[in-house]
């Protein structure tokens, strides 16, 4: 494959950036439903307002750092995320933080460390001589300027190493996704996380020719990558390990470096991503037993966490899980498979409207069809080029085994929060399914151009 101009690439990712941060911060390409942009998770989202509320009012290290909603009522401190939401009004937390007015109590959510607040609280002081209203307006921009920065730079890197018709389609793909466009500004789930372990991998394994200490630098990024990510959140755990596989297998493939050395990093970033997820609970452990006086409460809460979200016992249950526990896995993975793309393509017009209506299943179809056609080419193409399409088909067999096992593992959350789930499909899978499908068009196109040629040609001898 030759070299890509960089001033090429340079322009494309320029654009890109321009085009879907104006996207995400905005809506401005309508990708999403404005209804659905300006309301989508903004109750989550207000965990982190009320933790800048909360660290203004008595200090950083107020109720151990973690996120929660402020509230004029008694103090409510429970596992059990159903009662937290009840007890605090979700929609007052921006109005208390812009106000800067004082409240009675502070509900702690426990589910992760909340790192993301913490960093929106050390910028929230560094801004202080800004207005509220200007300060959360910069958070926002900034979250999506960082998640359109992400994307903008794997766009660009499919470009080079694929071609421009895969880096165009998968540009399209981010483009138009009502879920990404939805939440890419929302401050809780910073979506450029779910990339960082992935990153974090990426920038040992990318040089090509192993390095000296390899090992060394690959545990250390994994392990500080996954840290950051699990400090935030552990939502959709399956998918970010499954990117986070990406460039292991990329990587490994096309450089062609043999099983052994392959073997060998994944077991050192399995090792580290372990690690990293031990010491992210070392810390929710402490937090836990700052705020409630007692560290057997981690496992308490883990225990819970878990059988609420997966397959815990219905009868054992509070009241509003014990349905979605009870619901059918198989009913629950057909559900998200037959879903749309957008759920608001009626809304849209003419061809983008029939395309954006397609299901999942539609859709992997398309992917597994250019997977069809890499198969039939692949002993045609020179070795270099047949391990970047065999790279990138494994990262897309990993992240579509993410999805599923989200699905599957966590079928009750999957069963309950069905305007949150579909991100799972767009995190990666699209990205890297489109660039398959385009580098397929692309060697289609180009190889039925050479074979009219030839035929011209013969005819005119």
């Amino acid at each position: 494959m030759r070299p890509r101009p960089v001033a090429r690439s340079l322009v494309l990712g320029v654009l890109a950036f321009a085009a879907l941060f104006a996207g995400l911060r905005w809506n401005v390409w309508h990708s999403a439903r404005p209804v659905f942009f300006d309301t989508a998770m903004k109750d989550t989202e207000a965990l982190v307002i009320g933790r800048l509320a909360v660290a203004r009012a008595l200090g950083f290290f107020a109720w151990g750092g973690l996120l929660g909603f402020t509230g004029d009522g008694p103090e409510v401190v429970t596992f059990d995320t159903d009662v937290l939401w009840r007890a605090y009004d979700a929609a007052a937390q921006t109005r208390t933080y812009l106000e800067q007015s004082d409240f009675r109590s502070y509900g702690p959510y426990f589910t992760h460390s909340g790192l993301q607040g913490s960093a929106f609280v050390v910028l929230d002081r560094g801004l202080g001589f800004l207005a509220p209203s200007t300060r959360l307006a910069l958070f926002f921009s900034l979250t999506a300027a960082l998640v359109g920065a992400l994307y903008a730079g794997l766009v660009v890197l499919v470009q080079r190493e694929l071609g421009t018709c895969a880096a165009l389609l998968s540009f399209a793909a981010v483009l138009a996704s009502p879920w990404l466009t939805v939440f890419g500004r929302n401050l809780y789930l910073s979506l450029w996380l779910f990339w960082v372990p992935a990153l974090a991998i990426g920038l040992v394994l990318w040089p090509r020719g192993r390095r000296r200490r390899e090992g060394r630098w690959l545990a250390g990024a994994t392990c500080l990558g996954f840290l950051a990510r699990f400090l935030c959140g552990y939502e959709f755990v399956t998918e970010t390990v499954a990117i986070a596989a990406v460039p292991i297998l990329y990587c490994s493939l096309r450089d062609a470096v043999g099983l052994r050395v392959f073997l060998t990093r994944t077991l050192v970033v399995t090792g580290a991503s372990v690690l990293a997820l031990a010491l992210s609970l070392a810390v929710l452990a402490l937090q836990i037993a700052h705020t409630t006086g007692s560290f057997a409460n981690l496992q308490k809460h883990m225990q819970f966490a878990v059988a609420r979200r997966a397959h815990g016992d219905p009868s054992r249950m509070p009241p509003a899980y014990a349905n979605s526990l009870r619901a059918n896995t198989g009913e629950v993975v057909r559900f998200y498979f037959e879903d749309a793309f957008d759920r608001g393509a009626k809304h849209k017009t003419g061809a983008l409207r029939w395309l954006l209506a397609r299901s999942q299943t539609e859709l992997i179809a398309c992917v597994l069809a250019a997977g069809a056609w890499f198969s039939l080419r692949a002993r045609w193409l020179p070795p270099e080029d047949r391990g970047r399409i065999l790279g990138l088909a494994a990262g897309i067999a990993v992240t579509f085994a993410g999805v599923l096992a989200w699905l599957v593992l966590f079928k009750a959350h999957s069963f309950i929060h069905t305007g949150v789930n579909p991100l799972l499909w767009h995190l990666g899978f699209y990205l890297l399914g489109a660039a398959l499908v385009g580098w397929a068009l692309e060697d289609a196109l180009r190889l039925s151009w050479r074979r009219a040629r030839a035929l011209a040609g013969g005819r005119t001898a």
